[in-house]
């Protein structure tokens, strides 16, 4: 009829126990076959329904990301309307708006890949300070004396920098594009997640530059470079950021097939 009948669990519901509708996406049967687009892939949609009528599951035990409460939620044969649904791949966009042509998987990587680039910043300028007004054992120094020290943050910084530029770069060829044309090029999109992808493991690696540098204080819990050493990382391992993501763009680049709905 008018509905689907929607069962499943999702993991990585960041925020979900704060919100009055969620999302879930799901694969479309339809007495118990798949349904399929003409490409072969399958039928996949977005449905929304309201947070009260899913159950909640104490899922998000993890090293790092703690504070984005990203448990698992899940719902069991939930009617939903159809026009609560939507596909990002046959469903075209009802504003015309530069934004909206925007990939959802380039939007998700902007967002985990601007806090990341923040996370590393923060802990660049925490280890600065510690670099400024502690001495070293013995010698009666400051790390900021120390010709390593300076090097490493000087390296960091043109590295922190070099990525946000990119990203910078990346996200005003899309939006460039996507105010002259129906849409945003294969080269643009693999060009916006692999500058995502960047970011996000470039702040990996300064946060753990920082967190060595930060000797042995750094491995206490009240200690903020292990907090942002543990938040980094856990942030490449989101499915819009992974290492995965370097292949996907490589594809483009190497003017190879690639699953655009992914993309």
């Amino acid at each position: 009829g008018d509905h689907y009948l929607l069962s499943g669990q999702w993991q990585w519901g960041s925020g979900s126990a704060n919100c009055s509708w969620l999302g879930g996406g799901a694969m479309i049967f339809e007495d118990d076959a798949l349904q399929k687009f003409d490409n072969g892939a399958p039928n996949h949609r977005m449905l929304f329904f309201p947070a009260k009528e899913a159950t909640f599951v104490d899922s998000w035990h993890v090293a790092g990301l703690k504070g984005t409460g990203s448990g698992d939620f899940s719902v069991k044969n939930l009617k939903i309307p159809k026009d609560r649904s939507v596909s990002f791949v046959a469903d075209q966009p009802r504003d015309a708006g530069a934004l909206y042509k925007f990939p959802l998987f380039g939007l998700l990587a902007l967002g985990v890949s601007s806090v990341a680039l923040g996370n590393a910043r923060a802990a660049l300028e925490e280890i600065r300070t510690i670099a400024i007004h502690k001495k070293t054992p013995g010698g009666g120094r400051t790390m900021a004396q120390r010709a390593t020290v300076q090097v490493e943050l000087a390296r960091a910084t043109a590295q922190l920098e070099g990525a946000f530029s990119y990203l910078e770069n990346a996200i005003s060829a899309c939006w460039l594009e996507a105010q002259g044309s129906d849409e945003i090029s294969a080269k643009g999109r693999a060009n916006l997640r692999l500058a995502c992808a960047h970011a996000t493991e470039t702040s990996a690696e300064l946060c753990k530059m920082a967190y060595t540098l930060g000797g042995g204080a750094a491995v206490y819990s009240d200690n903020v470079l292990q907090r942002r050493f543990r938040d980094a990382h856990v942030a490449t391992q989101h499915i819009a950021t992974s290492p995965a993501v370097f292949e996907l763009a490589g594809r483009v680049l190497l003017d190879q097939p690639v699953d655009m709905a992914m993309l």
